[in-house]
């Protein structure tokens, strides 16, 4: 087994928490084989004659047998970065660490002297005891609170998604206890790209009725800019899993 560091964003944390988000969605990062970037990327996952073709093996396996590419790039083979099913995550999140505790110190690793933005602390205290918030990239391993089992992995496009998926990529609900029923689209989602003042009016503003359109602005919210938006039809891993102890 093998373990490894995932980034989620507060609202992610949140929703990994409460069980609501059980995958996640992240871009496939091809390696740049010459001519292999300028193949449209509108593939097909199943293999057919002389086009380009994706193959899965396992679960965690993704190759690139297609005549189109060069014979030295045909056995080239790019595994998920995450792991494989079975393997752990650990997650990396936005904190607040104490101000008068020396990092170097096994002292300054006790949990009790970290704050979790997701849990919204004072922030009073914050300002005064703790200081600026430490990004989830920098976070150290000792301060993690969540772990993850991978229970799945496969290779898809983004725009593929399914409403079930949708769902369980944590996306937010205006109602406490929902699921989503196709027949008559009656719930309220979360528009992500919708500032925060707006989401709550009388008119709905900041509401959607489609889980796929919620996730589309949950993703174009944190990838679009990068060029990876979900009309771009890009590749990604999708792997699922459960939160397990140590």
């Amino acid at each position: 087994m093998t373990e490894r560091p995932i980034i989620f964003s507060t609202p992610m944390v949140k929703a990994v928490l409460d069980e609501s988000k059980t995958m996640t969605r992240r871009i496939v990062r091809f390696p740049k084989w010459g001519t292999y970037q300028s193949v449209e990327s509108d593939w097909d996952i199943t293999a057919k004659r002389d086009t380009l073709q994706l193959t899965v093996k396992d679960g965690i396996v993704f190759e690139v047998p297609s005549g189109k590419l060069s014979s030295a790039m045909q056995d080239k083979i790019l595994r998920c970065p995450y792991g494989q099913v079975g393997d752990r995550l650990w997650v990396r999140e936005t904190i607040y660490k104490r101000l008068d505790v020396d990092e170097k110190t096994e002292q300054a690793k006790a949990k009790h002297y970290v704050l979790y933005k997701e849990n919204n602390p004072d922030w009073a205290m914050v300002w005064h005891s703790y200081g600026k918030a430490t990004p989830s990239i920098f976070m150290p391993r000792w301060a993690s609170r969540i772990n993850l089992e991978i229970t799945g992995v496969r290779v898809e496009q983004i725009n593929k998604i399914t409403a079930e998926d949708a769902i369980a990529e944590g996306i937010e609900s205006r109602d406490e206890e929902w699921t989503y029923q196709e027949a008559n689209g009656d719930r309220h989602l979360l528009d992500f790209t919708t500032p925060e003042y707006k989401r709550y009016d009388e008119r709905g503003d900041g509401w959607t009725r489609c889980p796929q359109l919620s996730f589309c602005t949950l993703w174009d919210k944190l990838n679009l800019k990068r060029g990876y938006g979900f009309y771009t039809k890009c590749w990604v891993w999708v792997i699922e899993f459960k939160m397990v102890t140590k």
